[in-house]
Formats: C-alpha cells, structure tokens, sequence
C-alpha cells in the first residue's frame, strides 16, 4: 500500500485510540511492542481476542488477508467498518481499496471448497479436543449457524450472535448436539468452539458452574435459541461474550477452535 492509504488508515487507527475502540487500543499497544497476554491483561479478557484483533488491523493496513473463510468474512466486517467510520478522514481512493479489499474477504469466505477444507478441518479438531476428554463447559455450534449468524454486527466492537450450545462436559456430549441437530433436520456435526477449564486447575462442580453462565447469558438479553431445537443449552450469543463471562468466573479457555490452524 501506498504512503497516503497509510497515513489515512493510521490516523483512523488513532482516532478509534482516542475514542476507546478495541481496535485502536490494541493497534496503540502493539506498536509499543506488547505481547497479546500484556493487552489483554490491561483491557481485560484473556489474550485470544487479541489476535482477532491484530487480524483486522493487518487487513486495515493492506498486509496479506486470512485464507479461511471464517477469518476472512470477519475481516471483511472490519473493513467495512472502519471505512465507514471514518469516511471524513478517508479519501475516495483509500475507501475504494477498502471495500475492494473487504470484497476479496467476501470472496474467501464464501469460496466452497475453502468452506469445506475448514469444515473438515475443524471436525477433525473437535474429535482430537474431545477424546482429550477434558472436564469443563463446552461449546458448540452447527457449520451453518459459524456461517450464517443470527444477528449479524456491522460494528467491529460488537460480534455476530449466532446458535451456540453452551453446556457442561459429560460423555455423551457430542451424540446429544448432534441429535439435536438432526431433530432442527439441519444435516451436519457439530462442531466445538470452546472449552473452558477451572483456572490453576482447582476442582469444582461444573453443574454449577453451568447454571450460572446461563443465568448471565439469560439476565444480559442472550435469549434460548428456538431455531436450534428450543433445547435449555442453547442460546443466540457471541463468543466474546462467552469468554468475557468465562473470564468473570475464573475459566480459563482450555480449547480455542481459532487457534487450531485458522490463520491466527
């Protein structure tokens, strides 16, 4: 890119530090060379969000754009975003290679065969991540709803909602989402985004622990989901939303789908 986009976008970037906007905050601190776990031990919340982050701001500033489709549809979101934001400051050519950009996003992710390798890419994770058999709260989701959210965001401070499961771990967990899926007659495996582990590995019941994350989902407006089955463990939320109540209850995030190979 060129030194003028450059300019423009960066001052974008400062103007979204100035105005406490995640983006501008973590662009500021990785300048200052911090590490993503000193982000977010200052913002809050633990470090994967920060790498969403970093994801958007090279696409913002022109590096090379996530090759899976679920990275590359979140870029998109960003870049349309920030040029809208910041349609004052940015200049008819720079906003033009913006939305160029944000359309090769569109392109990715909707890109069948991309789909499918990251399809088969995360079902081999989620097989790999529950015969760990790790104990804690586990959460899933069906490909089309990771695809095609609920409440899509147009805003890159506030995340797709979209069908997630959000229960505890037992043996039969996975059978159970997938005939859930089956009954909603949406003919695919679920597939697991998340698990959340007790922090310092202390023991505690997880029914609990259970209750309590959807009694947060419930008291914030993250309704039970009818179009996944209107089953009491499934909610119409966001991940980031999830982690930060992980994170409020001292869960640390044992299993994270984005880092298994998804352009981090």
């Amino acid at each position: 890119m060129d030194t003028k986009y450059l300019e423009e976008v960066r001052q974008g970037l400062e103007r979204d530090d100035s105005e406490g906007r995640r983006i501008g905050q973590v662009w500021k601190r990785l300048n200052d060379e911090r590490t993503p776990a000193e982000i977010a031990d200052e913002l809050g919340g633990q470090p994967n969000w920060v790498y969403s982050y970093k994801r958007y701001i090279s696409a913002i500033l022109g590096d090379e754009l996530p090759s899976a489709p679920t990275p590359a549809r979140q870029c998109g979101r960003a870049l349309r975003g920030f040029s809208r934001r910041h349609e004052d400051i940015l200049s008819v050519d720079t906003r033009s290679r913006m939305q160029d950009r944000a359309n090769e996003c569109d392109r990715i992710a909707g890109d069948p065969q991309r789909q499918a390798a990251e399809e088969q890419e995360l079902r081999e994770k989620t097989r790999d991540a529950e015969r760990s058999r790790t104990s804690g709260i586990y959460v899933y989701t069906l490909p089309h709803y990771l695809k095609h959210p609920v409440e899509p965001s147009e805003d890159d401070d506030i995340d797709d909602r979209t069908c997630l499961k959000v229960g505890m771990s037992d043996t039969d967990v996975h059978n159970r989402v997938a005939a859930q899926a089956r009954a909603t007659a949406v003919p695919e495996d679920p597939i697991l985004l998340r698990i959340y582990g007790p922090r310092d590995s202390v023991e505690v019941e997880l029914r609990p622990v259970e209750d309590k994350i959807h009694d947060h989902l419930i008291a914030a407006g993250h309704k039970r989901s009818r179009q996944a089955g209107g089953r009491r463990e499934w909610f119409v939320t966001s991940l980031r939303f999830l982690d930060s109540t992980a994170d409020l209850i001292d869960l640390d995030i044992a299993y994270d789908y984005e880092s298994q190979n998804l352009d981090i």
